[in-house]
Order: C-alpha cells, then sequence, then structure tokens
C-alpha cells in the first residue's frame, strides 16, 4: 500500500498509542477502540491500516518495542539478549495463559508473517549486527543461535502456558540470559 505523508503520519500515531498500551497493559490487552480512544482517531480510521488487533500486535512484534534500533544494536551481545530476553518474557507474562495458548495456536498454523518469524528477524539482527561490530567472530553459526534462542525462550513459554506449571516466566530470565550468553561465549570476541 502507498502512504501519503499524511498517513505515515497516521499510521505511526497508531502504533505509538498501541505502543504505549502494550508496554502498560500487555499485548493481548490492545483493542482498536481503546487505541482510537486514545489517539483521538475514530475506529474505521485505523482500520484503513489495520483489519484488526492481530495485525497491530504483529507490526509491534516485528520491533520487540525497538530492539532492532540502531541505539540497541550497538550494545553488548550480553545485552541485547538480555534485553529481547526480558521483553518477550514480560509480553508473554502480561498476557493470560489463554491468550498464550490462542497464539500458540495461531502460529501452528501456516502463515506469512507469525509473531515467530518476527522474533526470529529480530535475534538474527541482533547476532548479525554483532558479527558486523567484530563482537562476535566472523564463523559465528547465527542460525543455529537464532532456532537455539527462540527455542529456549518459547519453550519457557510453552511450559508456562501449557501445563500446570506455577512460576512466572520472568522469574527465570536470569537463567535463561546465562545459559544463552554462555553458549555464545566461544564466539565472542573480548
Amino acid at each position: 500500500m502507498n502512504f501519503t505523508d499524511e498517513d505515515k503520519l497516521i499510521r505511526e500515531k497508531i502504533m505509538s498509542v498501541a505502543r504505549r498500551l502494550a508496554m502498560a497493559d500487555g499485548l493481548y490487552s490492545l483493542s482498536i477502540k481503546d487505541i482510537a480512544e486514545d489517539s483521538n482517531l475514530d475506529e474505521e480510521t485505523i482500520k484503513k491500516f489495520f483489519k484488526n488487533t492481530d495485525e497491530i500486535v504483529i507490526e509491534l512484534a516485528k520491533t520487540r518495542f525497538g530492539l532492532t534500533d540502531e541505539n540497541v544494536l550497538t550494545l553488548p551481545i550480553e545485552e541485547k539478549i538480555k534485553l529481547f530476553n526480558s521483553e518477550l518474557l514480560k509480553q508473554i507474562e502480561t498476557a493470560t495463559v489463554d491468550n498464550c495458548r490462542y497464539w500458540i495456536n495461531s502460529n501452528l498454523k501456516p502463515a506469512d508473517i507469525t509473531l515467530i518469524s518476527s522474533d526470529k528477524e529480530i535475534v538474527r539482527k541482533i547476532l548479525s549486527s554483532s558479527v558486523q561490530s567484530c563482537e562476535l567472530k566472523s564463523n559465528t553459526p547465527i542460525e543455529e543461535f537464532v532456532e537455539f534462542i527462540i527455542s529456549t525462550v518459547y519453550g519457557m513459554m510453552l511450559n508456562w502456558c501449557m501445563t500446570d506449571t506455577k512460576f512466572e516466566p520472568l522469574e527465570h530470565v536470569d537463567t535463561i540470559n546465562e545459559f544463552i550468553i554462555s553458549s555464545l561465549k566461544p564466539y565472542i570476541i573480548k
């Protein structure tokens, strides 16, 4: 879709309000109605850009609230990994178990863009930026680490929402980070 400059400003306003609401209340509490009220736009205007809240959630997830911004990509690899895992687990934890189950079910169906593919792309950018800045060795198996990191964090989510386990995902973020970072150590250039 070709956007005019005005359309781009409106779309950014929608995303800015959605980002703020999602950070305060979680991705799965977003509604077109709340975004419309908070942005002083009508619901039809929002639907011109996004058919439903699922599309807004996917758009927000593409960046995980700025995790691919240049200022974040210049952080040390350990900090980037910690930020990604913390932000992802925070969003998982603010969602209800039913929302996580719905999300898992929707990702089992083939689609062009899913939240998991967006998260993989973010991790890929994080690792690639570290290779480009010579923080990680050029022979770092990026794709293997993308799968490893996503599997580890998503495994936590699956354990949380698909069983009767009584814990909160963020309780274990430090352990997950240590596990991932220690696996990356052979590739980190001092």
